[in-house]
């Protein structure tokens, strides 16, 4: 046997004699090796918590949230889940991207002030609603929103008013007011329902419905010229009637002419003239009690067989006369004064 064949078999012999050293020493290694391997997963996922904290600040909120999640619940990972998508939210508002903030703060439910946000957020897409002309839209949401800032009430009647005035803006009178009389106490309503209903008549008589127009026009009293469009409209009913030879109805709407004079002057636009050579009408008299009478010419006036008469005194008429034929016969004469007041009818 060599010399070095020797050595390593007497040093095989001295570790054969001491079994129980060489277990520490394998058991010792195994327990570095746990040590270092528990020792790098937490130092891993401590590395992806920091970069999803630096996402989630960076508002890189769907990237930091996915790594918050594979993190499951290392340190405080599921609560930064939700601040991922509360954040989120609150971006989205900011944006006016409405629906997607609403839904994430009705997912997160009564995390921080979630169902608050979620309330508010509903809010101002109303309101955003309301200004973007999208009524009904605005108005279905307040009414959902219950007292949430009056939403039931004063914002509800806003949007009412808001979308009634566009109605009348755009002409569409009959629907406007149907809006405006369910608010008649908002602002100035009211105003707007006389609006409406005096373009509503308007609207009639340009379509001769002048029975209609005048209905309206009498409940409106003295709004704006009211008062001149109804006698237009009398009037003109009285020429129908006259024509159909209903001549005791056509009397009757001529007695119920008001402010005679400045309807006279601005529905016919027809002038008192001095003499017979700047005269419109096709026949001048003078008798005894009457100075001069125009006889309306059917190229002139919508009403050819009704005659009106002036009585002067200087260069303004004292009153005004309307004589009704009938066949060729005088059938009635009304009166009114300078006013337009009836002050006399006959019928002959």
């Amino acid at each position: 046997m060599t010399e070095v064949n020797k050595t390593i078999s007497e040093e095989t012999k001295k570790k054969s004699a001491n079994p129980g050293k060489i277990i520490a020493i394998v058991s010792g290694s195994l327990v570095l090796a746990a040590g270092l391997s528990v020792g790098g997963v937490y130092g891993f996922k401590c590395f992806k918590y920091s970069k999803a904290s630096e996402k989630l600040e960076a508002g890189m909120y769907d990237e930091a949230k996915a790594d918050f999640t594979a993190l499951n619940d290392f340190k405080d990972s599921a609560d930064y889940i939700c601040e991922c998508d509360y954040l989120k939210a609150g971006d989205c508002l900011a944006e006016q991207d409405f629906d997607e903030a609403s839904a994430l703060y009705d997912s997160l439910g009564t995390y921080k002030e979630s169902e608050e946000l979620s309330k508010e957020t509903s809010y101002q897409k109303a309101v955003y609603s309301r200004d973007n002309k999208m009524y009904d839209e605005a108005r279905s949401i307040f009414e959902s929103l219950g007292d949430y800032k009056e939403s039931a009430s004063a914002e509800v009647i806003e949007c009412d008013y808001q979308k009634a005035n566009d109605l009348l803006s755009g002409r569409e009178y009959e629907e406007a007011l149907t809006i405006f009389e369910t608010i008649p106490d908002h602002k100035d309503s009211a105003d707007k329902i006389d609006d409406c209903k005096y373009n509503i008549a308007l609207d009639h008589m340009e379509y001769n419905e002048y029975e209609e127009a005048a209905d309206i026009l009498l409940a409106l009293g003295d709004y704006s010229d009211s008062e001149n469009q109804l006698g237009f409209c009398y009037a003109a009913i009285a020429n129908e009637l006259t024509y159909e030879g209903d001549y005791d109805a056509a009397c009757e709407y001529f007695l119920k002419l008001t402010g005679f004079s400045k309807w006279f002057d601005s529905c016919f636009r027809l002038e008192v003239h001095d003499d017979e050579e700047n005269a419109i009408g096709n026949e001048w008299v003078v008798t005894d009690k009457i100075e001069r009478y125009w006889a309306i010419n059917d190229s002139l006036s919508p009403m050819p067989i009704i005659l009106f008469v002036y009585i002067d005194t200087d260069d303004t008429p004292d009153c005004y006369m309307v004589r009704i034929d009938k066949e060729g016969e005088v059938y009635a004469w009304l009166t009114f004064d300078a006013d337009g007041n009836v002050i006399d009818s006959q019928l002959t």
